[in-house]
């Protein structure tokens, strides 16, 4: 109160204080002089019991600390899952790579093309496993814009999807070249597989078929 006099200035202030129960309260005060019409000096002061809010804030800060540990528990598991999946992966590819060079006159067309396929589904699967960081840091990490080439993405969807749709019966065509476009390359293959994928789910139409397309007149 002196303060406030001798100041002329405002004062807030946090104080504690125990009731006749014992329950220890946190008020949050705040004071001001004034005079009155004589000349003579009076305070005004309000006060508010901020027990709860503090108890709130308290949690919040135990929630913020117990999110912090859970997101580096993430980032911990998401780098030793994809180091640990990663090398099979590129073992399948070297292995591919290996039969195309050193076998290559023993093998027909069609054996090529089929290994071929193999080292496009382990680069795939490679950019999966990439994204399986991203998703430990979603809201924490940007997106990866770049130009991309959306037929290269969906060729590579498309061969992943392959023993799916012919257990299916179904077909994907694209009657016109897409175009590059910039964006997150893993995330726009996720979104075409997902809508393939779910398109061939739920057809029930005797020719099964998708296309993709898009609309030229857009801007």
């Amino acid at each position: 109160d002196d303060k406030v006099f001798n100041s002329g200035e405002i004062d807030i202030n946090e104080e504690t204080f125990t009731d006749y129960k014992g329950l220890r309260h946190i008020l949050s005060t705040k004071k001001a002089a004034f005079q009155d019409d004589d000349g003579e000096p009076f305070l005004i002061g309000v006060i508010r019991d901020i027990t709860d809010l503090k108890k709130a804030e308290a949690q919040m800060v135990r929630y913020m600390d117990d999110l912090r540990r859970s997101n580096q528990e993430l980032d911990d598991f998401a780098y030793i899952a994809s180091h640990d999946l990663k090398e099979p992966v590129r073992g399948i590819n070297n292995y591919a790579l290996f039969l195309r060079e050193d076998h290559a006159g023993q093998l027909d067309p069609e054996a090529q093309s089929k290994i071929q396929t193999i080292q496009r589904l382990t680069r795939h699967m490679e950019d999966l496993i990439e994204s399986l960081l991203y998703y430990s840091r979603v809201g924490r990490a940007e997106l990866s814009v770049q130009e991309t080439d959306q037929n290269v993405i969906l060729r590579d969807i498309i061969d992943s999807l392959h023993v799916s749709l012919q257990e299916r019966g179904g077909e994907v065509r694209i009657p016109q070249t897409l175009p590059t476009i910039r964006c997150d390359r893993v995330r726009v293959g996720e979104v075409f597989r997902n809508l393939i994928t779910n398109a061939m789910k739920y057809n029930d139409k005797a020719e099964k078929w998708i296309e993709i397309g898009f609309d030229q007149s857009a801007p």
